[in-house]
């Protein structure tokens, strides 16, 4: 099922997993926290084999901080968001920085969200799951960043905004100030009665308001999504709208009446349609996703590579054919043609012969290249051998300059370019070693060398090692 997604939503009342194919829910299934919920999941997974699978972690006990940072660009930023993700919850793994826009006032600094999962008891025993089962994991997210994706979603202002979601147990809270959310907190809903959802809301903006987490002039906006029970609207002096659950099933292609049985379908949908940005897992987790990735976008240049082939040889036998045709015309006409006309000078035109020799250089130009199918097979086999591994950018040139005119038999490379998540320096000899293996290859270009140097003295734990770039020129030998 090479293309489908696995959306797993994990609460502390139970689990929901439901499978997306081509942007639509497909299946449904809950289960519990205990062994036999565990081996119910792992054959249930076994159903989907090659789908993607991303955990979304639903907890009340959820670590955010909102901070400005110097607005850096390059190296130096993302060293610098490091060391501060570094510095924020220590103890715990799984956490990342989102980049939230900029101030729009003094220095312009960068606004970053830092979220942790502090609960990773909930995540490691479903997590283990997937792993055995050899889904590729897309990624991990926490709730409140997949609701600041809703906001964007529904194209909400969110320069003062109190969004209020409906969740399978509770209601959810999220306020937003200029395009960041500052704070995200889950209620009991233990009565879905008009004035108990209106009394909690009047809890949070008292909270707010006490607090001054505004820090704007803005008025501040109230939103139910999915929450529309009588009255809501005019129950507050602040504005206040109520987007129905018709509108949100509709724009997540959904069916109808689907959010009052599975409340929580509204942020699986989200993450299977638009992804979710904040993702906690570590590079190692993804491996296997990113290698799928590469096979699929490989995939998807070969055929659109074979496609352009044959719509240029078509068009080369085409335009043959039609030049032969017109020469065969012009050699009518002349022959028809008054006996004076004969003895004036004339212009040659191409006889049959010299037109089958156009077409048959062409041809002869159109084999003298390689086509990068055969290299990307060549290298999604050596990347699927090695996936700590990551490639970035593939070139390809024809000639030592990078030219594109049909000169025949014209040197032809390959420039790759790629990280490599460990510290194992001998993983890009590996590598080299397997494309050396290909008969079309001549030669292998080391234009980084430094990184094939040995990394004495590297004191970096797993979570916070720099990924080693590199770049590879592989020259072709000439085709025959």
């Amino acid at each position: 099922m090479m293309g489908s997604k696995i959306i797993v939503c994990l609460r502390r009342q139970n689990v929901t997993a439901g499978v997306w194919r081509r942007n639509r829910l497909i299946t449904l299934e809950h289960f519990e926290h205990s062994e036999i919920g565990h081996e119910n999941f792992a054959r249930w997974l076994g159903r989907f084999s090659g789908a993607t699978c991303h955990l979304l972690i639903d907890s009340p006990d959820e670590s955010l901080k909102l901070e400005t940072l110097p607005h850096v660009l390059g190296i130096g930023r993302s060293a610098m968001v490091r060391r501060k993700l570094d510095q924020f919850q220590p103890s715990h793994v799984y956490k990342a920085a989102l980049c939230m826009g900029r101030e729009s006032e003094g220095r312009r600094d960068d606004r970053y969200l830092f979220t942790a999962l502090t609960q990773e008891a909930l995540l490691h025993p479903w997590l283990d799951i997937v792993e055995r089962s050899a889904h590729p994991l897309s990624g991990i997210a926490q709730m409140p960043v997949a609701c600041h994706r809703l906001a964007r979603i529904l194209s909400l202002s969110t320069e003062n905004l109190l969004l209020i979601t409906r969740h399978q147990h509770s209601l959810r809270q999220n306020h937003f100030v200029k395009g960041a959310l500052s704070m995200s907190r889950t209620v009991n809903a233990t009565s879905d009665a008009p004035h108990h959802l209106v009394g909690e809301t009047e809890k949070a903006l008292l909270y707010l308001l006490n607090a001054q987490t505004a820090g704007t002039s803005a008025p501040l906006q109230v939103v139910f999504a999915g929450v529309e029970e009588a009255g809501l609207a005019d129950a507050f002096e602040t504005t206040c709208q109520v987007i129905p659950s018709q509108i949100l099933e509709k724009q997540l292609r959904l069916a109808d009446d689907t959010f009052s049985q599975h409340p929580d379908l509204l942020f699986m949908a989200v993450i299977a349609l638009h992804g979710c940005p904040g993702n906690l897992a570590q590079p190692s987790q993804m491996a296997r996703s990113r290698s799928q990735q590469l096979r699929l976008g490989l995939n998807l240049a070969g055929a659109a590579l074979l496609t352009s082939t044959a719509v240029a040889a078509g068009i080369h036998i085409s335009t043959a054919i039609q030049l032969q045709q017109e020469a065969e015309d012009l050699s009518k006409l002349t022959r028809q043609l008054p006996p004076y006309a004969s003895a004036k000078p004339h212009s040659q035109t191409p006889s049959g012969k010299q037109l089958y020799a156009t077409v048959e250089l062409a041809s002869r130009i159109e084999h003298s290249y390689r086509t990068p199918l055969e290299f990307m097979q060549v290298l999604s086999a050596a990347l699927d051998k090695l996936p700590e591994i990551q490639l970035d950018k593939l070139e390809w040139q024809l000639g030592e300059h990078a030219t594109v005119l049909p000169v025949p038999n014209a040197p032809q490379f390959a420039v790759v370019e790629g990280k490599i998540h460990s510290r194992d320096a001998t993983l890009l000899n590996t590598l080299v070693t397997h494309l050396k293996a290909h008969p079309s290859i001549a030669t292998i270009e080391n234009e980084q060398p430094d990184v094939a140097k040995p990394l004495h003295g590297n004191t970096q734990s797993p979570n916070t090692l720099t990924p080693q770039t590199f770049r590879l020129r592989i020259k072709f030998k000439e085709s025959t």
